[in-house]
């Protein structure tokens, strides 16, 4: 069950992003695995966010290609905004652990004008959709060598 803190959170997000939409309507999400989420973030094609939190971060490490930015921190909107100039336009490729958290905060970032939103819908661990970023031997570092 989501917490009422979680939930102002979010909400607090969706009204810092909505403040500043452009006219245009935001493309549909996409939805992609691991390794296209890897090779997109290689070439530079997307910027590789790893939405989880900080403890799941030291406990399994993280890709040396993703930023690392905890959607449920009271600052994620503006610290997203910082990140990417306010450009809404440029492209996200979202990755928490199963794929859960990046679909559902994909859906949220596509209504406040986001046009480029990927949700690597197997995530970390795994899911459904596929075996993850681990079990599919993608790169991984420990959080702690990380500077972002």
């Amino acid at each position: 069950m989501i917490k009422a803190r979680q939930v102002a959170r979010l909400l607090a997000f969706v009204l810092v992003l909505w403040t500043a939409l452009p006219g245009s309507m935001a493309r549909a999400q996409e939805k992609i695995d691991v390794t296209t989420a890897l090779s997109m973030a290689q070439s530079g094609e997307v910027l590789l966010l790893d939405i989880r939190t900080p403890r799941e971060w030291k406990q399994t490490g993280i890709s040396p290609l993703a930023v690392t930015l905890n959607m449920h921190s009271r600052t994620f909107g503006s610290d997203l905004m910082s990140l990417i100039n306010s450009n809404r336009d440029r492209p996200i490729a979202l990755m928490c652990a199963t794929g859960y958290r990046s679909g559902y905060l994909s859906g949220i970032m596509q209504e406040a004008g986001f046009s480029s939103i990927y949700d690597v819908t197997e995530g970390m661990l795994g899911s459904d959709a596929g075996p993850g970023w681990i079990d599919a031997g993608l790169p991984v570092v420990p959080y702690a060598s990380q500077n972002n």
